[in-house]
């Protein structure tokens, strides 16, 4: 009887523990809502010459939309975004002259950019979108 309770308590606290949080579960494609404006959030860029990089920071306005690039592994302290919605405009041009620097997106090689957003944003500052 001993090793039956001990087996039930320890199920319970593995689940509690492990299986129940108050984090939702962020994949790939899901979008997430900007409830507050971030400040001075980093970007990283992508270039056709995978040797180069360059970042830079910008503010991510409150409704901005996000897609999530890459599912977050267990652990993993960010979420890699890229704006998708910004004002109200969907149109990918215009949503990357918003957040990019001119001297940036206008250089020679410069493809795309994310965000690397801070995974305890989640429930404050950003929320998943229904």
């Amino acid at each position: 009887m001993f090793q039956i309770k001990s087996i039930l308590m320890f199920t319970a606290l593995a689940f509690v523990f492990l299986g129940c949080s108050s984090e939702p579960t962020i994949k790939k494609g899901d979008k997430l809502v900007v409830q507050e404006k971030l400040e001075r959030e980093l970007a990283e860029t992508v270039w056709d010459d995978p040797s180069y990089s360059d970042a830079f920071n910008t503010e991510i306005p409150q409704g901005t939309v996000l897609q999530v690039v890459v599912t977050p592994t267990t652990g993993q302290r960010t979420i890699e975004v890229i704006p998708v919605e910004v004002n109200g405009n969907k149109d990918e041009e215009t949503i990357t002259n918003f957040f990019v620097p001119e001297h940036i997106r206008n250089k020679d090689g410069f493809k795309s950019y994310s965000f690397s957003i801070k995974k305890e944003y989640m429930g404050k500052q950003i929320k998943k979108a229904e």
